[in-house]
Parts: C-alpha cells; structure tokens; sequence
C-alpha cells in the first residue's frame, strides 16, 4: 500500500513539473542592484583550454556591469582552477578588456566552496575596510550564497545574474525543478551546519 502511494505522489509530482508553469512560478525574480563597496564574482567552472562555463561568464559579465555603472568601486572575481587555466585570471583578463581598471580588481583563488569564498574574501576585503557588498551569483545559488557571506559579517545585497530561463518543454521544466530541489538542500544542510556550530562553540 505504502509503495502505491509514493508512486501516486511521484507521478502527482512529476506531472505538476513537468506539464504546469509551477516551477517557474517558483523561480527566483530579479533583484535591482544597490551600491556597494565592492561585488564579489563567485566561481562557476573553467575547462583545461580555458573556456568560462556558461555560468561563470554570465556572473562575470554581471560583475563587470555593475562596476561600469559605478555602483561599486572594486570587483572580487572568484575563480577555480584547472589543469593549466585559472578561472579568476581569465575573467580578470575578460574585465581589463572590458574597461574596469586593473586596480580594481581582486582575485579570489584557492577556494572550493561557497563557505571556503566567503570566509577568504572577508580576510581579503574587512581589512579594507569593507562592509557593504553584492553578492554576484545564479539565481538559485543566492540564498545559500547569502547566508554564507553575512555569516562573515558583511553586509550582503543581492546581485544574481539573471532568472533561470524556463523552457516550455516537460525536459526543461525537469531540470530546473531538479536544479532548485538541489539547491534548497544545499541550503538547508549549510543553515543546519551553521546551527551546529554555534551550539558546539
């Protein structure tokens, strides 16, 4: 009996995804940008011949916008590395030829995770004197994204690249609803961490 109904709801769940405009009902809305001390870029991904992922050059790209319309003065560019190619270096590369000013930039590298991003960007840019940032990331990734850099202080507003393009086909509508559930528990599990922290410490 147990078994009839999960499959019930699977397929409940399934359907109301794949053939409804529900998740993209759901799906992050655009956020308009404020002023700020700096943005911080995170990471995306970058192949061994040096190519951005579609990700990492549209939250570039986003970082460079805000800095040519001068709500910020400094642009963080995060980046991972790989086999002969540094994702920070190539966007800085991107930025330069884009008009932001070499002293405006700061690379952010060695890190792997979100929380290794935000703990290593506040070392960089508290003793700066910075407080006040945006955030620059996916729509999806900002929530946890949020939290883990006010948990290091700052004050964060949020500045996402974009909201996720919906497809009108069930395959599309899949994706993003298997995009969003991962990053909902991506979420719950780093807030669930922060809690135990604090309880431990």
């Amino acid at each position: 009996m147990l078994c009839r109904l999960l499959g019930a709801a699977f397929l409940i769940v399934f359907a109301v995804v794949a053939f409804t405009p529900l998740v993209g009902s759901l799906s992050p809305r655009a956020i308009q940008a404020a002023r700020a001390d700096a943005a911080v870029v995170l990471a995306g991904s970058i192949s061994t011949d040096g190519v951005l992922s579609d990700s990492s050059l549209r939250r570039v790209i986003q970082g460079i916008q805000l800095y040519k319309r001068g709500l910020v003065p400094l642009l963080v560019l995060s980046g991972a590395v790989a086999p002969g190619s540094s994702e920070a270096e190539t966007r800085a590369e991107l930025a330069r030829e884009l008009g932001v000013a070499d002293s405006a930039i700061i690379l952010l590298t060695g890190t792997r995770t979100t929380r290794d991003e935000a703990t290593k960007a506040a070392r960089l840019l508290q003793a700066r004197g910075v407080r006040h940032i945006l955030v620059v990331t996916d729509p999806l990734h900002m929530a946890r994204a949020r939290a883990a850099f006010t948990a290091e202080g700052f004050e964060v507003s949020p500045a996402p690249t974009g909201r996720p393009r919906v497809t009108n086909s069930p395959g599309g509508r899949l994706r993003l609803g298997r995009d969003m559930v991962v990053e909902w528990l991506a979420t719950l599990l780093y807030r669930t961490s922060q809690l135990w922290q604090r309880r431990t410490t």
